[in-house]
């Protein structure tokens, strides 16, 4: 029975947790916390982590394709950014269009102001930074302006005009993209500041 005993105590202090609390207890209590927020997150349902949103995992992909955005620059061309390395401006562009036009069509309030609320409900403490967490009708207007601001800065400066159209498409027997229709969503152009 000793020798269990002590094969179990030297197991123990083999691990990493163990070695953790005798050579860096700050180190120790960050986990134990993590580990804490993380059982108590779970249990609750908010998720922390893309690890642990299992749903994520689990369900089918539901597909948006066929519905995308073009943006047209001085009013003819394409934005064209295909090389890998624009891929953080391409994400910034889109992915803050897409949130846009969803707030757009949600008409005056946040599309996500629901979802906040109900975190809020479940945890009280969040309602500090739930505060930022939605956009006002004035964030809205002040959107248009600041992607042609980025898109001058980041992409080229001779950008005055862009003008955003929805476009829906399908692929042909050749895998290659056809397009069914364009509609005109938004449109702005940069204030000339001579006059």
């Amino acid at each position: 029975m000793r020798q269990l005993l002590s094969r179990i105590g030297q197991l123990l202090s083999r691990l990493y947790l163990v070695r953790c609390f005798r050579e860096n207890k700050f180190l120790f209590i960050v986990i134990c916390l993590f580990l804490a927020l993380a059982a108590y997150d779970h249990r609750t349902g908010n998720e922390i982590t893309p690890a642990f949103v299992f749903s994520m995992f689990s369900q089918k992909h539901v597909s948006t394709q066929g519905n995308f955005f073009l943006i047209r620059v001085n009013g003819g061309d394409t934005l064209n950014m295909h090389h890998t390395i624009d891929e953080p401006r391409r994400m910034m562009i889109f992915s803050t269009l897409s949130a846009y036009h969803d707030g757009q069509l949600a008409g005056p309030g946040d599309p996500h102001r629901d979802a906040v609320a109900a975190i809020v409900a479940k945890h009280p403490f969040m309602a500090a930074l739930s505060r930022g967490a939605c956009c006002s009708r004035a964030d809205y207007e002040r959107y248009l302006p600041w992607l042609l601001g980025y898109l001058r800065h980041a992409v080229d400066e001779k950008i005055e005009r862009i003008d955003i159209e929805q476009c829906w498409f399908h692929y042909d027997a050749e895998n290659l993209p056809v397009t069914d229709s364009l509609k005109p969503l938004y449109a702005s152009e940069k204030a000339n500041r001579d006059k």
